[in-house]
């Protein structure tokens, strides 16, 4: 009876309250700056958020200073607004006008206030930090946002559109193209923002980029995905990149390239080391082939990897912050690419060999997680480790265990309870089947890092494709040969079409079969075989080389066969001939 009592007494309170607090219910406060303004300003935010910067600038955004009331004291109470609309006042800093506009503003003591429009957006300013100046969001009935957040290093803002409550989730940066470089261009979802260094870079990737591989790729073996659009920006300077994102490249900024991969944008440098456009189709697409997109193929995974793990979180509570370990992260960007950018694979594969043969690998776990990122070794070790996982166990425990990091979990303890191996075994695990398996990943990788390259042609095709058939049939002694065209013509096989490059271009090449073919500068250039390689110098001389033996052709018509202990045979015409020993004394 008692209990029954005392929860009517509080109801009774509880609604005798306002009617209390009202003794200055018909008193007026005013504006704190000009007080004696009496009207209102209303304000559009428009009925869903932009997608583009410019259409920002439509927008009518509230400012603190015409809004903010003046009361005569602190004490909880009722007043009239400016506008005659009801004013509550529960503490000093802490009030709500609900204007007659049917637009609410509220205050509160942290610094933070909000003004819910009649049309159901929302206009939130946060309190600042030090140094800063307030963060603001709009969120609209339609279920989007428009973030503005203040970058204490760039002292501006960036503007992101977001929306979360549909799957997935789309969140992008607002790019102010008036502080980037000039030109947009589009590629897939991509949108990238450069100077005219980049032009060749974005013609390779328009007619390379396979957009529904790529992305179906992602989705199948990762569960990664982003449906909105990716603004990329691209910098001239390793420095200029390093300045908007406010942090270093884990082995330093410098103009070698590199970039960063976000959930509202990725960045790439260095413009300033990139291969023009010089009007020769031949030369343009030599180099457009040889353009090196591992840096945006793995900053694109990050981005969806970002994405992705945005959709995963949203509307959880009590989430540990997303902080993957570096092996995991840098991972999983370098494993994901390789079907698509597979230079990137054959050099985690060769620095993953360079780090064993060097006993660099650290000795446990810990030891590894202690690394961070020194020596580089998230983008080798760690990408070995994330394609040990998703090979052994499957995909689908793969998506489980990345769900988890995604949702805060360390790397370790959701591994071993997805697969049931430690920390400590994925690395030794790891280490172990690389050591096995490292003579098949190792193998060719002269002819694997020239995949997509142009193919240089031989000038006889015929006789270069029966070399490849066939290769040269070399004698068991210099002796043994007893004619002239014993011999093979190694100029009329390893003569190349080069005239088109010459002077304008030097560097690798893929050549047909399994051959690699490199032109100096100078006009000397080689052919490269698994197990052999000729070289051929301006003045029609060439040179045959394979397991010791070689063959040399000179303009002459000279030939000379020598064997790998030096001995050799040589015809200065074709009925000429002499044979030596390896001391080079002529034996009869």
């Amino acid at each position: 009876m008692y209990r029954l009592f005392y929860i009517f007494f509080l109801l009774f309170v509880i609604n005798l309250f306002p009617i209390i607090a009202q003794g200055n219910g018909n008193k007026q406060v005013t504006y704190l700056k000009e007080p004696n303004r009496t009207g209102f300003t209303s304000y559009d935010f428009g009925s869903s958020a932009p997608t583009r910067f410019e259409n920002i600038s439509r927008i009518s955004f509230p400012e603190i200073k015409d809004l903010r009331l003046k009361f005569p004291s602190y004490a909880p109470s009722y007043y009239s607004g400016p506008d005659g609309g009801e004013v509550y006042l529960w503490k000093k800093d802490f009030y709500k006008w609900t204007r007659t506009d049917g637009s609410v503003f509220t205050e509160f003591e942290n610094g933070t206030w909000t003004l819910l429009n009649a049309d159901g957006s929302v206009f939130t300013s946060f309190a600042p930090c030090n140094g800063c100046l307030p963060g603001s969001r709009i969120d609209y009935k339609d279920g989007t946002t428009l973030l503005r957040n203040w970058v204490v290093h760039r002292k501006e803002y960036d503007w992101i559109f977001q929306k979360t409550k549909v799957t997935p989730a789309l969140n992008w940066k607002l790019v102010d193209t008036s502080k980037v470089q000039p030109i947009v261009s589009n590629v897939s979802k991509y949108t990238f923002y450069h100077s005219a260094s980049w032009d060749l870079y974005i013609l390779g990737l328009k007619e390379s980029f396979p957009t529904d591989s790529f992305f179906s790729y992602m989705k199948s073996e990762f569960d990664i995905e982003n449906a909105g659009q990716i603004p990329v920006i691209l910098f001239e300077k390793g420095k200029e990149m390093s300045d908007y994102q406010g942090k270093e490249l884990p082995n330093g900024t410098t103009d070698a390239g590199g970039g960063f991969g976000g959930q509202d944008s990725i960045t790439v440098c260095c413009g300033n080391s990139q291969t023009r456009i010089k009007a020769d189709p031949v030369i343009d697409d030599y180099e457009k082939r040889k353009v090196y997109y591992g840096t945006f193929f793995h900053e694109a995974v990050h981005n969806l990897e970002q994405m992705t793990c945005l959709s995963y979180r949203v509307g959880k509570e009590n989430l540990k912050p997303y902080n993957p370990e570096p092996w995991f992260n840098e991972g999983i960007a370098n494993y994901a690419i390789a079907p698509f950018f597979s230079k990137k694979q054959h050099e985690t594969y060769e620095q993953m060999d360079s780090l064993i043969k060097q006993k660099k690998i650290p000795s446990g776990y810990a030891a590894l997680l202690k690394q961070g990122y020194n020596g580089l070794l998230p983008y080798s070790l760690g990408a070995y480790m994330v394609e040990y996982l998703h090979k052994k166990y499957g995909k689908n425990k793969f998506i489980q265990i990345n769900k988890d990091i995604c949702l805060g979990a360390s790397a370790a303890e959701t591994i071993e309870r997805t697969v049931g191996l430690t920390g400590d075994g994925l690395l030794t695990e790891a280490v172990a089947d690389f050591n096995e398996k490292k003579s098949s990943l190792l193998s060719d990788l002269n002819k694997k890092s020239v995949q997509g390259y142009t193919v240089m042609s031989p000038s006889n095709a015929s006789e270069f494709n029966n070399f490849l058939n066939s290769g040269i049939r070399l004698p068991g002694s210099p002796h043994e040969i007893q004619n002239y065209e014993e011999i093979p013509s190694v100029i009329q096989i390893f003569r190349a079409r080069v005239e088109p490059y010459l002077k304008k271009v030097w560097g690798v090449f893929d050549g047909p079969g399994e051959s690699t073919f490199f032109l100096w500068e100078s006009g000397i250039y080689k052919w490269t075989g698994p197990n052999w390689e000729a070289t051929y110098y301006p003045g029609n001389q060439a040179v045959f080389k394979k397991d010791g033996w070689s063959v040399i052709e000179w303009e002459n018509g000279m030939r000379r066969l020598e064997a790998p202990d030096k001995s050799y045979v040589i015809f200065w015409k074709k009925d000429q001939k002499g044979y030596f020993d390896k001391d080079g004394k002529e034996v009869k």
